[in-house]
């Protein structure tokens, strides 16, 4: 959450990162979907990012999930970013697809209309997060297929990432 102090810590920008749960039918889905359009109708802008392959698109809603889904090539990950004072009937959002083998890109974080978006870097901040959490230290067991299977000509670029890794932690 980013708030203004000066306006009584009245919510600014959201930042989402979808989950699992978020990502499948049910209570956690249907929650974060009432979240989502509790922001979308006022003034606060929304970032969210999808960083898992598996599950069902939420991001901006049926109508932008649609229209992700004919993006080519089709994005492994997703980030969308909708200011709150551009929103229209349309329901404007700003989108960053991704694919598996590229770096996450720097996105504009928006805070009030006229304001400079500040630039949030999600590679340096996922690296943080890997090489500080269990990820690197074995809670994910990278000798098993990933879920999805990733598409047939990632099977090299997975084999040199799994080696590079191999080799940097000493394995």
């Amino acid at each position: 959450e980013i708030r203004d102090g000066s306006r009584g810590h009245a919510l600014v920008t959201l930042i989402e990162i979808a989950s699992p749960s978020n990502k499948r039918a049910g209570p956690d889905r249907r929650a974060y979907e009432v979240k989502q359009q509790e922001i979308l109708q006022s003034d606060t802008s929304l970032v969210e990012l999808d960083l898992l392959r598996t599950g069902e698109r939420l991001i901006g809603g049926p109508l932008i999930i649609e229209s992700a889904r004919h993006l080519e090539p089709r994005a492994d990950y997703l980030v969308g970013i909708s200011r709150a004072w551009e929103r229209g009937p349309q329901l404007d959002y700003e989108l960053f697809p991704i694919q598996l083998e590229d770096s996450l890109p720097c996105i504009p974080v928006p805070l009030r209309e006229g304001e400079p978006e500040v630039p949030l870097d999600l590679q340096y901040a996922f690296n943080g997060v890997y090489d500080g959490g269990p990820y690197a230290r074995g809670a994910v067991d990278y000798g098993v297929p990933p879920d999805p299977p990733l598409r047939p000509e990632l099977a090299d670029w997975l084999a040199g990432c799994l080696a590079r890794w191999r080799s940097g932690a000493g394995a």
